[in-house]
């Protein structure tokens, strides 16, 4: 349960990030050294690849939202999107702490948000709600 709890924890600030436009700076992780808990690697990010694109793409978030889109189609770029930045990002045999695989998930996180603001921006919506980031963190 309590591995199951973390997951959803790295995907809620996974997605955080993912949705911010490629100009948002997010605040830095502090790393707090007496959080310990062993993740595999392995299947701490099938789990969160798994829920992403459904996530990322639900009705009221900022790829559906901001994007003229279909669902199928914001799906297919989170995706794609998620599969370019975990492979930019060095592989592990575990997380050591809940911390450091938030920051791994972070960094994959800035980095679809970056690739998909870029890729799509032919489909953005140009309203004042969808060029301010902070109103969707």
């Amino acid at each position: 349960m309590k591995k199951f709890l973390i997951i959803i924890i790295i995907q809620s600030s996974f997605l955080s990030i993912a949705c911010g436009a490629f100009n948002y700076k997010p605040k830095k992780i502090k790393i707090k050294k007496n959080r310990t808990v062993t993740l595999p690697f392995q299947k701490t990010i099938i789990a969160v690849e798994k829920n992403f694109a459904n996530t990322n793409c639900r009705k009221n978030e900022y790829f559906s939202s901001c994007f003229n889109w279909t669902e199928n189609k914001c799906k297919q770029m989170s995706k794609k999107s998620f599969q370019y930045c975990k492979a930019q990002q060095l592989s592990k045999k575990v997380f050591k702490s809940e911390d450091e695989a938030l920051i791994y998930f972070s960094r994959i996180g800035r980095c679809v948000g970056n690739k998909m603001d870029k890729e799509v921006t032919a489909y953005k919506i140009n309203s004042q709600k969808c060029k301010d980031v902070r109103l969707w963190l």
